[in-house]
């Protein structure tokens, strides 16, 4: 591939301009994409969101890059932002162990953590509402007494509801109204595994 045609796609990288790398790799023969080219090609499509048709792009090189950092890298990144967490461990951990480099570690420990945390969080769905304890789970609010706060519902108003909604609620979530129908919760915010539309991405691609 000319040399040429490598530093301009370099250069756009440097510049952020991945749709410019996207436009005019795509405007090559399929013949004329090389391994290199490929991979400058699923970096920018990583970089431009478009994970999916990275890891497709990616993959049509994959034997020339097993022993490449770089190629492992580019797919656990994209493995990563699809939320295949273990896919995107595998990767890192590959990239890792061919080139050391602090930012695949934090991702390494990242895919880690969120892969426990999705672990305990359905262990903890397994236990029923009735062994939890739901002590500081309301806020005391006069304000979310009186605006939120209903009478616990009877068994005929029960009834009457699943009537109306054509199934029956859950056991657990009947107990649950019954304890305390409605309120504010002391904690109203949830954290994400992945950057949300207000929050520029904590890791950025090499």
């Amino acid at each position: 591939m000319p040399k040429k045609l490598l530093n301009m796609l370099e250069k756009w990288y440097e510049e952020n301009q991945h749709d410019k790398i996207v436009e005019a790799i795509e405007q090559l023969s399929k013949s004329e994409r090389d391994y290199e080219i490929v991979g400058h090609y699923g970096r920018a499509l990583n970089n431009l969101g478009r994970y999916h048709e990275a890891l497709s792009q990616l993959c049509t090189v994959k034997k020339q890059g097993q022993l490449d950092a770089d190629w492992h890298w580019r797919v656990g990144y994209a493995y990563f932002y699809i939320q295949e967490w273990q896919e995107a461990l595998a990767a890192f951990e590959k990239a890792k162990e061919l080139q050391f480099d602090t930012r695949t570690e934090e991702y390494i420990v990242t895919c880690r953590n969120i892969m426990k945390k999705s672990a305990e969080a359905l262990d903890d769905k397994l236990v029923p509402f009735h062994e939890r304890d739901f002590s500081q789970f309301w806020k005391k609010s006069d304000y979310a007494d009186k605006n939120y706060v209903e009478v616990s519902p009877t068994t005929e108003m029960i009834a009457s509801i699943e009537e109306e909604l054509g199934y029956k609620l859950p056991a657990d979530y009947i107990w649950f109204m019954q304890q305390q129908n409605g309120g504010m919760p002391v904690n109203t915010c949830f954290p994400t595994a992945m950057p949300t539309s207000w929050v520029t991405k904590l890791l950025q691609q090499i």
